[in-house]
């Protein structure tokens, strides 16, 4: 083997071979466009190692912000070194690639090594002269600075962005970053997981799936992180479940923003499954062997205890009062065929005849031209209000940069007038997804779900007999062996179009429309 030859085998103008090694980092996308990037970095200091006799032995290369806490190649340089002792030779650009703070000068300074700032054309150690060390903390004190004025920049343009509506950050799952014709970075849906983030929306707001079975359905159709490829488990789902930011709004250091993006779903599907989501933490459901019809229904009319099913001999269904049965008047066990009787009747009270169904119907499809002459007007008005507040930021902003406000007034003014632009675009919205035709359809599907309401419950399965209940009635209550009600909106009305019928010959009131509950309805 062949031996490293010794210092005093060199010949006089030969330099003895030394080690070192090198570090280069970038910090954004703008510093490689500039010329500061990793293979040009790595070129540089190459060249510099082979012209001074410096072997490198490693290469370290950080590509990251100079505000991110820990830098990975940094840190493991510093093993490195530690655990290196014959490595004293450390090769970097500038002052800027190797320092962010004074700690980074401190951290180095105690490991007794030699510094090539190559850029620099200088060597800085602990053999300098004093004035030399004091220009060389003055150097690491404005890299410091410089850092934290890029942070700022940063800070700053990505508050612009939220204020103009764009998402300032890394795409969420379900929406990847794009350059805009504006030249800015912003968001669109993402082609190969926007749907299947919308149909996790669509899944859960059925009420049908739990966020286990949700997480276990993205697994088998492939949903997963983009870059890491992982699979979206319980956590990230509770997370896209809840954020606005798939309905088009957003929340950006502590303010509400209405973005300019592509939504992926409906306000009114989010809502859903916000409503979906905070009723399950309010009432924790247990699991039922049996399913019975009536089941969380109905109250003890005596003292306020929920009425609950058992099954006595493998058939009979019995309900009883949950509350002290020493204290409770309600001794008697109900029959589910006697109460079953009972929701019978009131749901009959509701069932309309064909032909005042048909009556109805025509009566709202009529008033549908004006419902459209109302909403047009409506949405010009607030189109007019919105052109007029977009108007008024956008001369505060002018204001702001010439000087004419201050920055704390122009943040005070523009953040109540974005508030205000948010719910003018929440309410136009609103006003486009609800038109007066789904507002007729609602109406006449409330009307056939009326016309066949008895045969409907005299049919269905229990589950279903205790859906329609709950659409149809609210607080029920057994008391003395009698069943009391209140039925919901508009079913109350229902339940008494016999008695409003009565007061004049049904045919002629329908034919000439003078039913005046129905109308004011």
């Amino acid at each position: 083997m062949k031996r490293k030859p010794l210092v005093s085998d060199l010949k006089a103008n030969e330099v003895p071979i030394r080690q070192g090694i090198l570090y280069a980092r970038v910090s954004s996308g703008p510093q490689e466009r500039e010329g500061f990037s990793i293979p040009a970095q790595l070129k540089f200091l190459r060249e510099y190692a082979a012209d001074h006799q410096i072997e490198v032995l490693k290469e370290f290369i950080d590509v990251d912000s100079a505000k991110v806490t820990g830098r990975p190649e940094y840190s493991k340089m510093l093993a490195y070194l530690r655990k290196n002792t014959s490595v004293r030779i450390v090769l970097t650009e500038k002052v800027d690639r190797l320092y962010r703070n004074g700690e980074d000068e401190l951290d180095l300074a105690k490991l007794d090594i030699d510094i090539h700032f190559v850029k620099e054309n200088r060597v800085h150690s602990r053999r300098v002269r004093a004035s030399e060390k004091f220009l060389h903390k003055i150097r690491v004190a404005v890299a410091e600075n410089h850092s934290d004025n890029l942070s700022e920049e940063t800070i700053k343009g990505m508050q612009e962005k939220a204020e103009e509506g764009m998402w300032p950050s890394v795409a969420p799952i379900g929406y990847i970053n794009i350059e805009l014709e504006s030249g800015k970075r912003g968001i669109v849906p993402d082609p190969e997981r926007a749907g299947f983030v919308r149909h996790c929306f669509e899944l859960y707001a059925t009420g049908n799936y739990s966020m286990k079975q949700l997480a276990k359905w993205t697994r088998e159709v492939g949903l997963t992180f983009r870059k890491s490829g992982r699979p979206v488990n319980k956590a990230t789902l509770q997370v896209i479940l809840h954020n606005p930011i798939y309905y088009g709004e957003f929340d950006w250091n502590g303010k509400h923003y209405v973005g300019k993006y592509p939504p992926i779903v409906s306000r009114e599907l989010w809502e859903r499954v916000q409503s979906i989501a905070t009723s399950r933490l309010t009432y924790r459901h247990r699991v039922i062997k049996h399913d019975l019809a009536f089941a969380g229904l109905i109250r003890c009319g005596h003292c306020g205890y929920a009425l609950v099913g058992e099954i006595k001999k493998g058939k009979y269904i019995y309900y009883h009062c949950t509350g002290q049965r020493e204290e409770c008047k309600e001794k008697r066990w109900a029959r589910e065929e006697a109460i079953e009787l009972q929701f019978t009747e009131i749901v009959w009270k509701i069932t309309l005849p064909p032909m005042l169904v048909d009556w109805a119907a025509s009566a709202l499809a009529e008033t549908q031209v004006d419902e459209r002459k109302l909403q047009s007007e409506a949405a010009k008005r607030l189109k007019s209000e919105h052109s007029r507040l977009q108007k008024n930021l956008g001369t505060m902003y002018q204001d702001r940069l010439i000087g004419r406000i201050t920055g704390e007034e122009y943040d005070r003014q523009s953040a109540s007038g974005r508030s205000e632009l948010g719910q003018l675009e929440r309410r136009l919205k609103d006003l486009e997804a609800t038109t007066s035709q789904t507002h007729v359809r609602a109406g006449i599907e409330l009307l056939k779900l009326a016309e066949n309401a008895g045969k409907l419950f005299k049919m269905q399965p229990a589950r279903e007999k205790r859906r329609l209940l709950k659409f149809v009635v609210s607080n029920s209550s057994w008391k003395d062996g009698k069943l009391t009600v209140q039925y919901r909106q508009p079913f109350d009305l229902f339940s008494t179009w016999e008695e409003t019928m009565k007061k004049g010959p049904n045919s002629e009131r329908l034919e000439k429309g003078q039913n005046e509950n129905w109308l004011l309805r």
